[in-house]
């Protein structure tokens, strides 16, 4: 049994739709004012267009993208998880106090973080460029035989 805390009535867990996000494992509201809920919500400006999205997107189209096929095309534009890591690092450092931002090492303008090493002992050694000197940065690295050889290998 449990208490709904739109109507407030006790009532028994077949009542409740599942969700695991929620301590109990179901939602706190019963079916019923779930369902009078999201009729309204769809009645407004919000609602409607969110529902235009799905019709956008149709099923079609999340299938594909829970399939094998699917899968394997998504994964071809992930990046790759220790340059994933390096930047959340970075990231929380920054937001912790841990690491200051500093202006481009170059021009002195905005910048971001550099990594020269994707390796988790090296994750917060970064160097400060803005967009245009870290692209530079990269053009030239990647002309370099040895730094293609090492991200292949995924130093």
């Amino acid at each position: 049994m449990k208490v709904c805390n739109r109507c407030q009535m006790e009532k028994p867990l077949d009542q409740f739709y599942k969700n695991k996000s929620i301590k109990g494992g179901y939602l706190n509201q019963c079916k019923t004012c779930h369902y009078e809920y999201t009729k309204k919500y769809r009645a407004t400006p919000e609602g409607k267009a969110i529902r235009q999205k799905e019709k956008q997107y149709p099923e079609s189209k999340r299938r594909y993208k829970k399939s094998e096929k699917g899968k394997q095309s998504a994964k071809q534009y992930q990046r790759p998880k220790d340059r994933e890591l390096a930047r959340a690092a970075v990231s929380y450092a920054i937001k912790t106090g841990k690491l200051i931002r500093q202006p481009c090492e170059v021009c002195g303008k905005k910048s971001e973080a550099h990594h020269w090493s994707y390796l988790p002992e090296h994750r917060l050694d970064v160097k400060w460029l803005c967009r245009f000197h870290h692209n530079e940065e990269h053009r030239r690295l990647d002309q370099r035989k040895s730094w293609v050889i090492s991200r292949r290998d995924g130093l």
